[in-house]
């Protein structure tokens, strides 16, 4: 895709594998608060590592999410929760009753509105890898089996309360070994 000009707001692009099997799927999340989506047209594997540069902006107390989906379900396999309200990143996925798991995982805040942080998740044989500026964050294991990379769709970014995300780029890399050792 190349933009030549000025753009307000891109609602959906979408890939396609084959005519007339869309892939990913349609982006529906866009209607709802999503501000940015970043589906692949491929699978996600052990080795893959996707690399966010953005900066948040708006308003200090505010908060954004990147969560992965199952497929065309809205069911969330991989949620970070970035809270600039509480200075806390919360990390959980749901249950197949489309619940939020009770075993919430909370980590520390290396984010700053107005100051560009570049984020890297290394996706592994048994969980997501997480590192922020060049420094291991957390490791959260999957809470299914690995089959969930078959059906695991790009990651969405939903801003709230008056916060703004603006994604500058997204680069996909292979780290060529399924344990992504020195993604960060």
């Amino acid at each position: 895709i190349q933009v030549l000009g000025y753009v307000q707001k891109i609602y959906q692009v979408d890939h396609r594998r084959a005519y007339p099997t869309p892939w990913p799927y349609v982006q529906e999340d866009l209607k709802r608060g999503v501000d940015f989506s970043a589906d692949v047209p491929r699978q996600f594997f052990p080795g893959h590592v996707i690399v966010i540069n953005a900066i948040p902006t708006g308003n200090p107390n505010g908060i954004f999410v990147i969560k992965f989906t199952e497929g065309s379900s809205k069911r969330q396999m991989f949620h970070i929760s970035v809270r600039f309200n509480s200075r806390v990143t919360a990390v959980n996925s749901m249950t197949e009753a489309m619940e939020w798991r009770r075993d919430e995982e909370r980590y520390s805040f290396p984010f700053a509105v107005d100051q560009m942080f570049k984020m890297a998740i290394a996706i592994t044989e048994t969980s997501f890898s997480v590192a922020v500026d060049g420094e291991k964050f957390f490791t959260y294991a999957f809470r299914y089996s690995n089959s969930l990379l078959d059906t695991l769709m790009g990651l969405k970014f939903q801003p709230s309360n008056g916060l703004q995300l603006e994604v500058q780029e997204i680069n996909h890399l292979n780290m060529g070994m399924s344990d992504c050792e020195g993604f960060e």
